[in-house]
């Protein structure tokens, strides 16, 4: 009987793992991941070296699709070219000595298909400009797709600033 109840034991801890990990790998999560490896790759320190900021920029530039679209209403830039990506970055970036990129109120939304999804937020910038130091939120569309396995963005969509502050 003892042997019975390890085999059942086994077996329940197996099943708990398959469950966690499966949870753990969802197509929600992994596209989480990757939007806080985004908000990652753009902040900006005080020490950062324009050699880290570039690596950071392409770092950024890595995250899109092969075909992918970016459009920035408040800068008026829009591109589908990945060098252009890079260097739009690195000019935003580049004014700031510090920068700080929070992710509020997000709503993600995956096809039930799996192999495309779509993200609502605001993401509030806090850039320390040296003189200046300033707050600004902005409303964001990211169109993912499943490309070679990866969620990848393949629409980052930008949009006017918002006049109230969104709660978080």
């Amino acid at each position: 009987m003892p042997r019975a109840r390890r085999l059942a034991a086994a077996v329940a801890v197996l099943a708990i793992g398959w469950l966690v990990l499966g949870l753990w790998n969802s197509d929600a999560r992994r596209i989480e991941r990757r939007l806080a490896e985004l908000q990652k790759l753009a902040g900006k320190t005080l020490v950062e070296t324009q050699f880290r900021g570039a690596g950071k920029a392409k770092g950024i530039a890595d995250l899109f699709a092969t075909d992918f679209e970016v459009i920035a209403e408040p800068e008026n830039f829009a591109t589908s070219n990945r060098q252009d990506l890079i260097r739009g970055v690195m000019a935003y970036r580049s004014r700031s000595k510090s920068l700080l990129v929070d992710v509020l109120r997000k709503d993600l939304f995956v096809d039930p298909g799996g192999a495309s999804a779509t993200h609502y937020a605001y993401v509030q910038f806090v850039n320390d400009l040296g003189d200046f130091a300033g707050t600004t939120t902005y409303p964001v569309q990211i169109e993912w797709v499943l490309e070679s396995g990866e969620w990848m963005i393949q629409k980052l969509e930008i949009l006017r600033e918002e006049r109230t502050q969104p709660l978080r």
